[in-house]
């Protein structure tokens, strides 16, 4: 699979989901097939999931393409915790992030990960296209004002940079080394 064709599939998977529910305070979804798969990626009642949905879009792609150890390499990345989950994406030389203050500009069905303020509390959600300085983006766990804090997955427009109290902290894609990059070069 090709690094362009992952993207493409995380994008389907993603939007496969826009309009999904949670239940009243981080307590189940109405759709008992994605409560099941999101406890699979380590989900407890009460907890945010922006950064395990995620997990459970990429990890999907990942299956869906058969790349075993891509999937195996993720499950040692991702965390229930956006803040967490960025540090440990921008530490491995595997995936491409702003590491050394290089900026990564985003690409569709690239991770965006944004820390609220300086705490260790942030919010995820994946790339689903650019134009210009803004993202469309799609986010697990947000509403109709773009809260870290919601209810529902949904696509928002964002600023390609900070979005009111949430700090970018960047965008994150696999290396090559993951993908058939002979076939992209076509």
């Amino acid at each position: 699979m090709t690094r362009t064709a992952f993207a493409n599939e995380v994008i389907a998977i993603a939007k496969s989901h826009v309009g999904e529910r949670e239940l009243h305070s981080n307590g189940g979804w109405h759709n008992k097939r994605l409560e099941e798969t999101m406890r699979e990626f380590g989900w407890q009642r009460g907890w945010a999931w922006c950064a395990l949905f995620n997990e459970l879009v990429w990890r999907t792609a990942a299956r869906k393409a058969q790349m075993a150890l891509f999937d195996k390499r993720l499950d040692a990345l991702f965390s229930a915790s956006a803040v967490v989950s960025w540090r440990n994406f921008d530490a491995d030389e595997d995936f491409e992030t702003q590491n050394g203050g290089k900026t990564l500009l985003p690409m569709a069905g690239d991770l965006v990960y944004w820390q609220h303020g300086n705490t260790a509390h942030g919010h995820a959600g994946i790339v689903q296209s650019v134009s210009g300085n803004r993202m469309m983006t799609i986010e697990g766990n947000t509403n109709a004002a773009g809260s870290r804090e919601g209810t529902v997955v949904a696509i928002k427009s964002r600023p390609i940079g900070n979005a009111g109290m949430l700090r970018l902290l960047g965008f994150v894609r696999p290396k090559t080394v993951f993908f058939d990059v002979t076939s992209e070069q076509k």
